[in-house]
This record gives C-alpha cells, sequence and structure tokens, in this order.
C-alpha cells in the first residue's frame, strides 16, 4: 500500500495514538519496519520494568517472611570446604514452606530425600531440595509434567531434565546417593553467611530475572502471535483486501498490539484471574487489528463505479 517515503513517528506518539484511536495508523504504516520493531521493544522493555517492579513489592513482604523462617529453622547458612549447609543441626533433615506453593527440604548425606504428599495436586508448585554440594530444583509444568534442574554454586552450569513426577522422584534419590559424608570437622571452620543479607541479594537479583525473563519470553512470544495470525489472514483473506499488502498487515498488527500490551502486564503485573499475559494480549490485537484494517481498507480504497 504505502509506496511514499518514509515519516518518522515518535515513541510517545505512536503509543498515545495508538490507545487514542486509529487514525495514527495512516502515518504508522509509512514507519521504517526497523523504527517500529525498536519501539516495540523499548514499549515490551517499559511494560517488563512495570511488571517486575510490581512484582518486587509484592513479593517482598513473602521473602521477608521466608527469610524470618529460614533463620529459625537452619540458622545462617555455613559454608565448608565447598559444602553449603545450615548453621543449625547440619545432620538433620528437616522442611520449610516457601511462597508461591514452594517447599524446601534439606537433605544431608546418608539419608533418603521422599517426595512430600499431594506433590501430583495443587499443594506444591516447586519443590527445592537442599544438598550440601548440590541443590536440586522440580517445577511441576501441568498434570504429572515436571521439569528438574540440579546445579552446584561451585561449578558453572546446570543439568535440566523434563519428567512426570516418577522420573523426577528417581532423579532426587541419584542426587542423594552421590553425596558425600560431612567432614568431622563440620561447622567448626565454617564460613557464615547471614540470612538477611542473602534475602535482600535475592530480591534485587529474582527482580532481575523477572524482568529479563518477561521481557525476552514476552518478545517471542507476540512475535509469534501476530506472525501466525497475520500469516492465516494474509492467506484467508487477502483476496478480500485492495489496498494493504502482508507488510502493512504485519506492522498494524505490531501497532494494534501496543494498547494490548499494555493492558495484558498490568494481567501480569497483578496476576489477575481470566487471562494470562499472552491471552489479554492476543484478544486486544486480535479484535484492534480487525478495526483498524477494515477502516484502512475502507476510507484508502476508491470507490466502487456504480454497476461494477
Amino acid at each position: 500500500m504505502m509506496d511514499t517515503p518514509y515519516e518518522k513517528t515518535g515513541f510517545f506518539a505512536a503509543v498515545a495514538g495508538t490507545c487514542r484511536g486509529t487514525d495514527v495508523f495512516f502515518r504508522l504504516l509509512r514507519q521504517h519496519p526497523l523504527r517500529m520493531i525498536g519501539q516495540f521493544l523499548l514499549l515490551m522493555l517499559l511494560c517488563s520494568g512495570f511488571v517486575a517492579v510490581v512484582h518486587f513489592f509484592t513479593t517482598e513482604k513473602e521473602i521477608d517472611q521466608a527469610a524470618a523462617g529460614f533463620r529459625s529453622t537452619f540458622g545462617n547458612l555455613s559454608v565448608q570446604d565447598g559444602r553449603f549447609l545450615p548453621e543449625l543441626q547440619p545432620q538433620q533433615m528437616r522442611s520449610l514452606l516457601l511462597p508461591d506453593g514452594g517447599l524446601l527440604t534439606y537433605v544431608p548425606p546418608g539419608e533418603t530425600p521422599k517426595l512430600p504428599e499431594k506433590t501430583d495436586g495443587n499443594d506444591f508448585h516447586y519443590l527445592l531440595y537442599w544438598f550440601p554440594e548440590e541443590f536440586l530444583l522440580g517445577k511441576k509444568l501441568g498434570d504429572n509434567e515436571w521439569i528438574s534442574l540440579n546445579f552446584r554454586p561451585n561449578m558453572i552450569g546446570t543439568e535440566q531434565s523434563q519428567s512426570d513426577l516418577t522420573g523426577f522422584e528417581t532423579r532426587l534419590r541419584a542426587v542423594a546417593a552421590k553425596q558425600k559424608a560431612l567432614p568431622a570437622t563440620v561447622g567448626q571452620t565454617a564460613r557464615v553467611m547471614a540470612v538477611d543479607e542473602m534475602a535482600g541479594i535475592f530480591k534485587t537479583s529474582w527482580t532481575l530475572i523477572g524482568f529479563l525473563f518477561f521481557f525476552v519470553l514476552g518478545a517471542v512470544q507476540i512475535v509469534f502471535y501476530v506472525g501466525v495470525f497475520v500469516g492465516m489472514f494474509h492467506l484467508t483473506g487477502a483476496r478480500q483486501l485492495r489496498v494493504l499488502r502482508f507488510r502493512d498487515l504485519f506492522i498494524i498488527a505490531m501497532y494494534a498490539g501496543f494498547p494490548a500490551m499494555l493492558v495484558a502486564s498490568v494481567f501480569a503485573a497483578f496476576e489477575l484471574p481470566l487471562l494470562n499475559f499472552g491471552s489479554a494480549y492476543v484478544i486486544g490485537m486480535v479484535l484492534y487489528m480487525l478495526t483498524v484494517v477494515n477502516r484502512i481498507e475502507r476510507e484508502a480504497a476508491p470507490p466502487t463505479a456504480p454497476g461494477n
């Protein structure tokens, strides 16, 4: 459609214009595609920051409560000869509830770890097993579907696998079986790490990780949704389009998603019911895009002569 020279519409003008109505799309279609991509990434960056900040303040109290529970259950963290041990009773296995449906279980060498009851229900969304030389994290993905990740604090790299609950339990016992016995001098020459300081570092790190995760995953999701919908729309409805090409449809869809990104970020930040980020985005983007396409096709195409 647009063979005229490129125009420049600023970022805030583009966001405000798409939120106000469809008039701005006639100018946005004359934007250079790279400028459109840059504005999309900038808005995704701001949305990710908003979600991360809201999550920080909503989880700060939970993290502080978890740190207090950790301190009363395990004491501070003791580091000795590459092993991470609880300051209190490092030879005793015990568990601690974590925020968002999690469970932390400390497993000293020689003990056989077990899965908590009702793990296959909704009681626990993730399980973290703490061995002196290794950590094993199990995250529930769906019905009897788990992903496990084990990592060693003194080594670079992780090991990841996906299986059912039985497979996760098998891996849990394999990790426990290879743990070395604690030395007789355990706790005597250890370096103590204060839990409160670690909680502060964790809050900052968790916020940064959440920000990066939401930014990358959200951007990939949006490009995928737009590509699939525009491709299907172009294949099934291209014959009815008189002025818009595939490139125009892609630009319209990306900009039509700007208001949807803002609304979807609110759903994600406050974890509102009914819709997640992807669902809220798709609904808003599709409805708005169809409205914009209809208007541009109606106004940009020359009127049909009577009798034709």
